[in-house]
């Protein structure tokens, strides 16, 4: 069974992506939001700066798919508009 972390509200299965952030003192997990077709997001606030963010986990059936989420993500994470959420690290991983 895998280990968990919990942070405030939220209990983050322990992975290296989680470990990333879930580690980190200036951020607070918000809210964790889970759509088998959209995968995995968890919106972080900055308790510094009161910036809200997000990163996203995806789960896909082979590298083709694979790649093009990549490509997606890296388009998202580049955009910048005051009415969007910034995203600041995404995952992909193939099932096997």
């Amino acid at each position: 069974m895998a280990k968990t972390k919990t942070t405030d509200k939220v209990t983050l299965p322990d992975s290296e992506f989680n470990r990333k952030w879930a580690g980190e003192k200036n951020y607070k997990v918000v809210k964790r939001r889970k759509d088998p077709r959209f995968g995995e997001v968890t919106i972080l606030k900055n308790h510094q700066t009161g910036e809200v963010l997000f990163m996203k986990e995806n789960m896909v059936n082979n590298k083709a798919k694979a790649t093009e989420n990549i490509l997606q993500l890296q388009s998202r994470m580049r955009l910048n508009h005051p009415n969007l959420l910034r995203m600041v690290d995404y995952s992909t991983e193939i099932k096997s």
